[in-house]
């Protein structure tokens, strides 16, 4: 299968809790992919799963293949535009926003979204670390306790060397 850009892909595992091992998700080098990799994934066949339509059973007998790397420069074109991140109002503890009760779920066409956003400060219980413009990949995460989670699935800084 082929994909352009723009188009999410969550690789699935065929186990019960989907989850890639690091196994499956090396290249053939033994090397890990890195975030701004752009990555040739064996799939076998779609596996949406709730909300999550973008997942798809890996083959785990082939290695990833780097096929190059995206730049700093190029996510502008993979921004997907402005919107409220699914559904608002619902709060954890220490969030805003960050859940969603299964009840008050929509159907959705995506459950990964790339946004920008010009200043992050991210806290963990405590005054964290600030960070400048970055880009985030946000995720809808599995049911756990009625509910699911907005998380933060990777945060792609620029590099400032």
């Amino acid at each position: 299968m082929e994909w352009g850009a723009g188009d999410w892909v969550r690789p699935v595992s065929a186990r019960e809790g989907k989850e890639v091992s690091e196994y499956e998700r090396q290249y053939e080098d033994g090397s890990d992919p890195r975030v701004l990799d752009i990555v040739n994934i064996p799939v076998l066949e779609p596996r949406p799963k709730n909300w999550q339509t973008e997942n798809w059973l890996l083959d785990p007998e082939l290695y990833w293949q780097k096929e190059g790397t995206c730049s700093w420069f190029d996510l502008s074109a993979f921004v997907d535009p402005v919107a409220p991140l699914w559904v608002n109002g619902y709060c954890t503890y220490h969030g805003l926003n960050d859940k969603i009760p299964l009840d008050s779920m929509m159907p959705v066409s995506s459950s990964l979204r790339l946004i920008r956003v010009e200043r992050l400060e991210l806290t963990v219980f405590r005054p964290g670390e600030a960070f400048g413009n970055c880009y985030l990949t946000i995720s809808l995460g599995e049911t756990y306790e009625g509910a699911c989670y907005k998380l933060v699935a990777a945060v792609i800084e620029c590099d400032r060397r």
